[in-house]
């Protein structure tokens, strides 16, 4: 049994399932989610919610019966339970991802496993990527302006402009990318490509609007869109053909699962605030990184 535990948003959620799925494709064996961080997020955590619903996917949901198995966090059995891990003298496997970085034990790994991080990197589900791509399309509402505006963004040379802020704003590992990143990277997207129309979807409406909305090839597109959970958002952001993203997952996904084979992606050099920190797993070799 692999178990792989879910927290975060919709783009961290997304990254756990497919190093899941991988790891329960290579081991023919079955993935179950634990959604026990949702009903009793630690002090400080931004709340949220599952949202796996949204994709094409039947998953199987962790009972507490089955979570025993590796040790209730913080209890005395669990402290016990993950020391012998550490010293690896008991299955089952307990494995984390905490310095970002591809974790080669994950490849190795067999029998009850339990997967406690983000695993934001291509590398734990590359041998699966077409199984990814088809669970994680997003299901879109099919609402009337969300289609007429998917239309749009077929029509012309789309440039999706993602721009997170939110808690990043005032997170200090995380950071929040200003304008001049996004006006450097529209530079470097108009030299190679022509006649580009700019959609920017964010969390900050306002902000986008001071920002970008007086730019006549530039569509901010509001919250109208973003249909349940952002799904219409990924759905949109997905059907552009090119791509200036943020240090986002939510972004990240739409631009990986995006189907155009000239796709030109910018992402930024620096994914966290913290430069000591090894990001080179993160961002595919094939994005530009500005």
């Amino acid at each position: 049994m692999i178990v792989v535990k879910l927290m975060g948003g919709l783009g961290n959620q997304m990254f756990q399932y497919a190093a899941g799925r991988a790891l329960a494709h290579a081991n023919k064996d079955v993935l179950k989610l634990d959604l026990s961080h949702y009903s009793n997020p630690p002090p400080g955590c931004v709340p949220r919610k599952y949202e796996l619903y949204n994709f094409n996917i039947k998953p199987e949901f962790a009972t507490d019966e089955e979570l025993q198995r590796f040790g209730r966090h913080g209890s005395p059995k669990w402290l016990f339970t993950r020391a012998k891990q550490l010293l690896g003298r008991v299955q089952p496997c307990y494995l984390t991802d905490r310095d970002i970085r591809f974790n080669p034990r994950f490849k190795k790994a067999t029998g009850d496993v339990y997967l406690d991080g983000y695993w934001q990197s291509t590398r734990y589900f590359a041998e699966i990527e077409g199984t990814i791509r088809t669970e994680l399309q997003p299901a879109v509402s099919g609402a009337g302006h969300v289609m007429k505006l998917w239309e749009e963004i077929q029509g012309c040379n789309s440039v999706c402009v993602n721009v997170r802020r939110g808690d990043f704003v005032t997170d200090n590992f995380l950071g929040c990318l200003g304008i001049d990143y996004f006006r450097r990277s529209q530079q470097v997207m108009a030299q190679s490509l022509p006649d580009v129309r700019y959609f920017v979807f964010s969390d900050d409406i306002p902000w986008c609007e001071e920002h970008f909305g007086k730019d006549p090839c530039t569509t901010v597109v509001s919250h109208d869109y973003a249909g349940p959970d952002f799904i219409d958002y990924l759905f949109l952001m997905t059907s552009c053909k090119h791509f200036i993203i943020p240090n986002s997952s939510f972004a990240w996904w739409a631009a990986w699962l995006c189907a155009n084979p000239s796709k030109r992606v910018i992402a930024p050099l620096r994914w966290f605030n913290d430069t000591t920190v090894d990001t080179s797993d993160i961002v595919p070799g094939t994005w530009q990184r500005i």
